[in-house]
């Protein structure tokens, strides 16, 4: 009976007990029932953010912008957000850094501009879902929701995030990362 174990190898597994009931005999009768009871509590598994899925290793993504260029996109089509446990997000931060063009420094997401430096509220719909967008200046931080409150499907968050461009205005922007 020592080398009885149990393992649950779900990622998602259900909640609750489970019970193992033993009885012997001994050719005769049948002894007393024991019980076993193991109960299982899931963990909640973080969310992964990736920008380039298929660069192994890595979660990040880069790209060059080119004075006088278009928009250059800031994740690669496959970026997504993943979750063993969830389909849907209730938020996303993005926080822009090494930002001095000012005003010329444009994140273009949904396809609503946001230039560096100026506050702006916006809500943008990308597949089934309103993302409200609030960009605070100081701090260069973009705080996403589902607007009026609720949970974002991951799917429709990855389609936000592919489309998420990148733009320099300025005739002489400050070269680096």
């Amino acid at each position: 009976l020592r080398g009885i174990t149990y393992e649950n190898t779900s990622e998602n597994p259900t909640a609750g007990d489970r019970t193992l009931t033993f009885v012997t005999n001994d050719g005769d009768t049948d002894s007393n029932t024991a019980t076993a009871t193991v109960t299982v509590t899931p963990a909640n598994d973080p969310p992964v953010i990736d920008l380039d899925v298929s660069d192994t290793g890595t979660y990040d993504f880069a790209s060059t912008f080119t004075e006088g260029g278009t928009a250059v996109n800031v994740a690669n089509t496959d970026a997504a957000v993943t979750d063993l446990d969830d389909t849907s997000m209730v938020s996303l931060t993005l926080v822009a850094g090494s930002m001095t063009d000012g005003a010329s420094e444009i994140l273009t997401i949904g396809g609503t501009t946001f230039p560096e430096g100026t506050d702006k509220t916006a809500t943008v719909t990308v597949g089934s879902t309103s993302f409200a967008i609030t960009y605070t200046a100081t701090g260069d931080t973009f705080a996403i929701a589902e607007s009026g409150g609720g949970e974002m499907p991951i799917a429709d968050i990855d389609t936000l995030l592919r489309g998420i461009t990148y733009e320099n205005t300025s005739e002489n922007p400050t070269a680096g990362d």
